[in-house]
């Protein structure tokens, strides 16, 4: 007993005592408590027991065979004229930062707006009326003064829809759509967020599947999918995903 008094001193150091507890010279662990106090001396014996740290015991065999399922890439052939040089791609960088730059004093001269005129995220149907049009009625075209009060919450749900639309085949990368995807590009906060990077690889993905379906290098699809891909892996940084021509 004389250790357990002895760890209570340590104990008292640390933690405050909250009910003291005092030892009982009859006291018998083994013998199922009686009253309240005796069901406290139970407690603090049983407690005693306990380790100070306790250790998962884990059997490491389990880990010599194991399973990686590393999902691949879907690659496609092109035509090495079809890809980009390292000159245009400089070239598409520079050009693209200059327009973030625009962006970055438009918003420093008018600040953070409501959204006013831009129809809400959170609403995909009718976004995509807005963006595309219904019933006969031509889209919307991606103007400053509604991306500029558009959140960073909207700006990443926007080019999520766009990401779910081009999976869905609800639309294609012409030049109405990569207009709107270029536009949200220039106004997303970097460092980009887990989700938003994803979705821009996705993004990435499709103008690499598209550009293996043109008809041919003088197809202005060619240049539309080549920018996306290079903005996303120049200037996005997703290395993997960049033309090295």
């Amino acid at each position: 007993m004389d250790s357990d008094l002895d760890s209570d001193g340590e104990e008292e150091k640390l933690l405050e005592r909250a009910f003291e507890i005092k030892y009982v010279d009859d006291y018998d662990p083994e013998e199922t408590p009686t009253n309240g106090y005796e069901y406290l001396m139970r407690v603090k014996h049983e407690a005693k027991r306990c380790p100070k740290v306790k250790v998962a015991e884990i059997d490491m065999k389990k880990f010599d065979d194991q399973t990686f399922i590393v999902p691949k890439r879907e690659t496609y052939s092109v035509p090495v004229s079809y890809l980009p040089t390292e000159e245009w791609q400089r070239e598409q960088v520079e050009a693209f930062s200059r327009v973030r730059d625009e962006v970055s004093y438009f918003k420093s001269q008018r600040g953070t707006e409501e959204l006013n005129n831009v129809v809400n995220v959170t609403k995909p149907e009718k976004w995509f009326d807005y963006i595309y049009g219904r019933d006969g009625t031509p889209g919307e075209v991606p103007w400053v003064k509604d991306l500029i009060g558009m959140n960073e919450a909207s700006l990443c749900r926007a080019l999520d829809l766009f990401e779910s639309w081009l999976d869905e085949g609800r639309s294609q990368l012409n030049d109405h759509t990569c207009l709107w995807i270029y536009s949200l590009l220039a106004f997303i906060a970097t460092p980009l967020l887990p989700e938003t990077c994803a979705c821009l690889r996705s993004l990435a993905c499709h103008a690499i599947k598209a550009r293996a379906d043109v008809g041919g290098p003088d197809d202005k699809a060619l240049v539309r999918a080549n920018l996306l891909v290079c903005l996303v892996g120049r200037y996005f940084s997703q290395a993997d995903l960049a033309d090295n021509n």
